[in-house]
């Protein structure tokens, strides 16, 4: 009897003790079930902290790049004006070599100034062709109105200074302006986009969809900034498990709606400023 009690005893210790352990196995389900209760509101505080960030990342990049964009508008103006004093000496350089090989008189000037030299003969500023032909198209281009001066690349001082500002001129639209012709363009196919006074990028083919992008892309980028083709997000990579791939199809296909509308908003504001 004695000894018969003594295992009932022990079963009974053996399975207090599997009891406990099994217990032990559930110790952390009162923390799951308060971690799951604060999910919640941990997670839209993420996500408004994230929604914040975004702005504040999208506002410094917008900031940089117009900032950057001016800086170049100002080396590129001030390129200009540092090159002027260069672009006159070399004009004229190159006019007077276009005069010497048209010229018959100033020919005959130069090699008369030079016979005179190497006689030792007295020799005057108006003797020398060289010196006589600077002069003359210093004052002229001194005392000429540029502004109503038609640029011709092999005329006098003043028309080849002019010519050579206006394509200048022509760099500093094309580099920094929007053209007529990238206008004409986008106006174009925002009509193909837009029925009944509404533009949807879904309605362009996608190679008109694929140019407007190229459009949206070079105009802002002579602007300097513009708003983000994406958010920056990327799909989640698939899952083996079953139950876990339908959600990540779900999420994927809320992301690439998203992207979608996002694209979609970006290219009417984008038209619409046309």
């Amino acid at each position: 009897v004695s000894t018969q009690s003594t295992w009932a005893a022990k079963d009974v210790m053996d399975g207090e003790d599997g009891i406990i352990t099994a217990m032990q196995r559930f110790k952390n389900d009162a923390k799951c079930v308060d971690h799951l209760q604060g999910f919640k509101g941990e997670t839209e505080e993420q996500i408004a902290a994230y929604k914040a960030a975004l702005v504040v990342g999208m506002k410094e990049s917008i900031t940089e790049g117009a900032m950057k964009q001016l800086r170049s508008v100002a080396s590129f103006e001030a390129s200009m004006g540092a090159a002027l004093q260069d672009l006159v000496v070399r004009e004229g350089a190159d006019s007077f070599r276009a005069a010497f090989q048209n010229n018959e008189l100033m020919r005959t000037q130069a090699l008369g100034w030079a016979v005179k030299g190497l006689s030792g003969q007295a020799i005057t500023a108006a003797d020398d062709p060289v010196a006589t032909h600077f002069t003359q198209q210093f004052t002229s281009l001194a005392a000429a109105d540029l502004g109503a001066t038609t640029g011709n690349a092999h005329g006098t001082l003043a028309e080849r200074v002019v010519h050579a500002q206006n394509l200048k001129d022509a760099e500093f639209r094309q580099t920094f302006m929007v053209t007529p012709k990238e206008v004409a363009e986008v106006r174009k196919l925002a009509a193909q986009g837009t029925s009944g006074g509404d533009f949807d990028v879904g309605r362009l083919s996608a190679a008109s969809a694929e140019r407007l992008e190229a459009l949206h892309t070079s105009i802002n980028a002579k602007v300097g900034y513009s708003l983000p083709a994406t958010l920056g997000t990327d799909p989640i990579d698939a899952s083996e498990d079953a139950d876990a791939a339908s959600y990540v199809a779900e999420v994927n296909a809320q992301l690439a709606a998203v992207a979608k509308s996002l694209q979609n908003a970006r290219l009417k504001a984008f038209v619409q400023a046309f």
